[in-house]
């Protein structure tokens, strides 16, 4: 009997450690769910606040290319002689635009200089930002003399104008650049347009052609580059045109 009572005992000893040691391990369990749950939550919140400030940011920069895009329409419509600042600096093309404005809520800066080459023309910069933006959106366009303003009826093969990059993403490592330009202001046919790029401070190098004035740059990518991009146009007689403005990316 001394021997069934101990035996009896040694076991409900066991039972009862047992059930303790269940207890406490079930309560860490507990706190660690507790601890990824909070962890995951912040993540999450952290996620949305950054994909509003990005909804913020873009829709700034939809309205601040819709404004320099108007302001680049207006400023066709004048005369060629006024296409320039009000008071520039000596050798600069003098006109009626304000060198610096505020529209909408955004400061919209105004450049014009003169560009030599085969026919001497203006090359105008129009810069948008406001406080949601991190960068000025610009935009460079050529503006020719016109017959009787100082220069040929129109320049033969003009280059592509308001090169842009819409929108850089990757998904993993595929990274994806969409280009997009203006058709020169010309009447000669054009048969295609060239992509160049560079990576960095690197040479330019041609990328591809394209039949319309989009392109989208894919890539497989380890890491992060920052990419400067310029188009030509080529016409129905061969001949290249000279770049168009450059665009580059912001990372």
């Amino acid at each position: 009997m001394k021997k069934g009572y101990s035996y009896s005992s040694n076991n409900n000893n066991k039972k009862s450690l047992d059930i303790k040691n269940q207890e406490g391990l079930t309560l860490v369990e507990v706190l660690i769910a507790f601890l990824v749950l909070i962890i995951v939550t912040l993540i999450m919140v952290q996620g949305v606040m950054i994909a509003t400030k990005a909804a913020e940011i873009n829709k700034a920069k939809t309205k601040a290319m819709a404004i320099v895009n108007n302001e680049i329409e207006e400023i066709r419509l004048r005369s060629y002689g006024e296409i320039g600042i009000e008071g520039a600096s000596a050798g600069e093309p003098e006109g009626s635009l304000e060198a610096e404005s505020i529209i909408d809520g955004y400061i919209i800066t105004r450049d014009v200089v003169w560009v030599e080459g085969e026919y001497s023309y203006k090359q105008v910069e129009i810069g948008a930002i406001n406080d949601k933006m991190n960068e000025e959106v610009t935009v460079v366009t050529q503006i020719y003399p016109s017959f009787g303003e100082g220069g040929p009826p129109s320049v033969p093969y003009p280059p592509p104008t308001n090169l842009i990059i819409e929108y850089d993403f990757t998904i993993i490592i595929l990274r994806s650049i969409g280009l997009n330009w203006d058709a020169p202001d010309t009447e000669t046919p054009i048969s295609s347009y060239k992509i160049y790029r560079k990576k960095g401070t690197g040479a330019y190098g041609y990328r591809a052609s394209s039949n319309i004035t989009r392109y989208v740059d894919s890539f497989i990518e380890f890491g992060v580059g920052k990419y400067t991009y310029y188009v030509t146009a080529v016409y129905a007689d061969g001949t290249e045109s000279e770049p168009s403005n450059e665009a580059a990316t912001t990372r």
